[in-house]
């Protein structure tokens, strides 16, 4: 996959209801590096885990799940830029936080677009992240219907 070809997927998917792009496949160093070249044109590079970790580190614990929450859904009323690009999403997976990370991120594509980095796999038309038994492991069937996938 090369750059024009993210930027032709991003175009079809900015017209749907669900404006999420979910990039997988690769290594994450691959995925982050098609995000930082993408905002250099005109979208804005958000790392998840950093901007999560400080802006929950004065929250008490048990007020973060609901937090989590509107710290996302602020993100696209505080950037202008045209799409976010979201990577590091590995906060979001903590059992601590009581988020369903792939709902999350749908939800923040009905207001503006978003291209992720996916942190797990990707095999047979489902999201996957973790392995089963792990505390952090989510399996997301059929990802696809909400959201537009492609491998790097």
């Amino acid at each position: 996959m090369n750059l024009d070809k993210i930027k032709e997927k991003i175009k079809v998917v900015s017209r749907q209801h669900s404006k999420c792009l979910i990039l997988t496949g690769g290594l994450p160093d691959d995925r982050s590096k098609y995000l930082i070249k993408l905002s250099r044109e005109s979208g804005k590079y958000i790392n998840i885990n950093k901007i999560i970790a400080e802006r929950l580190s004065e929250i008490p614990r048990d007020e973060r799940a609901v937090e989590v929450i509107d710290i996302l859904s602020k993100l696209p009323l505080e950037i202008p830029e045209d799409y976010l690009l979201l990577d590091n999403l590995d906060i979001l997976f903590s059992p601590e936080l009581k988020v369903d990370p792939f709902e999350a991120l749908i939800k923040l594509s009905r207001n503006k677009t978003i291209i992720v980095s996916w942190p797990g796999d990707y095999q047979e038309g489902s999201l996957i992240y973790a392995q089963p038994g792990h505390p952090e492991y989510y399996y997301y069937p059929d990802a696809g219907e909400k959201s537009m996938i492609i491998e790097v």
